[in-house]
């Protein structure tokens, strides 16, 4: 775990840290330590846990101020999709998250670096580790600063209508095969459980997330509207 990588993540991120310790701990993944048990290292499971809540925050904070005109349950649809895995592996990939990682070899070999569930992860713990060693207004910054397109597109596009229908009519208009939705993960506990669905068109995946799979379903096909720059999706 050389003091270059440390060093260029933290360029990157424009940001020097105090403790650097917690810098390595956030790009640990848990099979890196699996693999070197007698080196007492620490994964980012816990940063992980603590860096949610910390986005969570701050995606509330900018809708709440941003969009007025919208009640909590669309507030909640919104924020749903920009603290996804699919929106956070993004945020990942334009900061280059993944050539940082520690990882175990197998992890390494089976392609983690580019893996979005472990992209989403280690933006989670790098947030945790920002905000314990420079606080929220530091996480907060970093987050408006790498996040802030996705943001845009979000609220710019914000759901409303039936985005199902809509993909629907656009295929048959382009003489495209119907969009098959696949529920593609379920978690969460039973009173509060968080759904995403894979829908598919001409071969291309979208992913919506949402507390249900019929609202999963819908945030699917404005996602897939709006990457097709359909003009029905606003």
């Amino acid at each position: 775990m050389g003091t270059d990588h440390i060093n260029d993540i933290q360029k990157k991120l424009d940001y020097e840290f105090k403790d650097t310790k917690l810098l390595r701990m956030a790009l640990t993944h848990r099979s890196f330590v699996a693999e070197r048990k007698k080196e007492d290292l620490g994964d980012n499971q816990r940063l992980e846990w603590l860096g949610d809540s910390v986005l969570g925050l701050v995606v509330s904070e900018c809708l709440y101020d941003q969009l007025p005109e919208c009640d909590e349950g669309l507030l909640s649809k919104l924020k749903s999709q920009l603290v996804s895995k699919h929106a956070l592996s993004r945020l990942a990939k334009s900061i280059g998250i993944g050539g940082f990682l520690y990882l175990g070899k197998g992890e390494e070999e089976a392609g983690g670096r580019h893996r979005d569930s472990i992209l989403a992860d280690a933006v989670e713990s790098l947030l945790g580790a920002l905000y314990l060693d420079g606080g929220l207004k530091l996480a907060r910054k970093i987050i408006l600063k790498y996040h802030k397109k996705e943001m845009e597109r979000i609220i710019r596009t914000k759901p409303m209508r039936d985005y199902k229908s809509l993909l629907q009519e656009h295929l048959q208009k382009k003489g495209f095969a119907a969009p098959v939705y696949d529920l593609f993960t379920q978690t969460g506990p039973d009173h509060k459980k968080t759904f995403t669905v894979r829908v598919e068109v001409e071969g291309s995946p979208f992913h919506g997330t949402g507390s249900s799979k019929k609202e999963a379903e819908q945030m699917a096909a404005w996602v897939a509207l709006d990457e097709l720059h359909c003009e029905n999706s606003t």
